[in-house]
């Protein structure tokens, strides 16, 4: 009968943790303190929208056309009623002067030239003071809601008054030459010319507005 035979089993290897081991334990390259900081970046998924456009405010041009049409209006009812007072006068000879007006002696044919020019700004004054009022009650019955078709009228019939505004100043102007060549040096004819300059240069100036600023209808 074979014998049997048990090999004995193989002794376990003994690892050792002594601190004189051949293979230590790596030790960290860094010290923790000399680490330098991070940082994490955090992204926002939903941005918010951006903020919306501010509206441009548009400015407001001045009103030319109202300015030059009371302007008109105004001459026209002091004109008009200046030149009625000098036809009244005017029809009996001249014995003293006023404080606002003079008795000058003049010829027969200054004195007719200087009738007709009087009769000139009292029938320019009234297409001069139609225009303007009928420009103002365009301007000031569309004042909510302005359409283009008006403010060119309107401006149209500024023109018109501004025109036969200045033809009236033309007309005054004429008549104080005539009356400063039959009384030169006369203070008050003198500075009766001064403010026919000024008035021609406010008429310029009106001018200048109108074709300047225009209609002033907001686009």
């Amino acid at each position: 009968m074979a014998e049997k035979m048990s090999k004995p089993a193989a002794p376990l290897a003994v690892v050792s943790m002594d601190k004189d081991s051949s293979s230590p334990l790596p030790a960290s390259s860094m010290d923790d303190k000399k680490q330098p900081p991070r940082f994490s970046v955090v992204l926002d998924v939903n941005p918010s929208p951006p903020p919306p456009p501010v509206p441009m405010v548009k400015k407001d041009k001045p009103p030319a056309v109202m300015m030059v049409c009371l302007w008109a209006l105004l001459n026209a009812v002091i004109f008009a009623g200046c030149s009625i007072a000098d036809l009244i006068m005017n029809r009996k000879p001249c014995t003293s002067s006023t404080w606002w007006s003079r008795c000058v002696e003049l010829t027969e044919a200054a004195a007719a030239e200087a009738s007709a020019l009087v009769r000139g700004e009292l029938w320019c004054s009234l297409p001069q003071a139609a225009a303007a009022a009928v420009a103002v009650a365009l301007l000031l019955t569309g004042r909510r809601r302005r359409s283009r078709s008006r403010c060119s009228w309107a401006w149209a019939l500024a023109v018109v008054a501004l025109a036969a505004t200045a033809a009236s100043h033309y007309m005054e102007g004429r008549v104080d030459r005539i009356f400063l060549a039959a009384a030169p040096g006369d203070a008050y004819i003198t500075t009766d010319i001064v403010l026919g300059f000024v008035f021609a240069l406010l008429d310029l100036i009106g001018f200048l507005c109108l074709l300047i600023l225009g209609d002033g209808h907001d686009e």
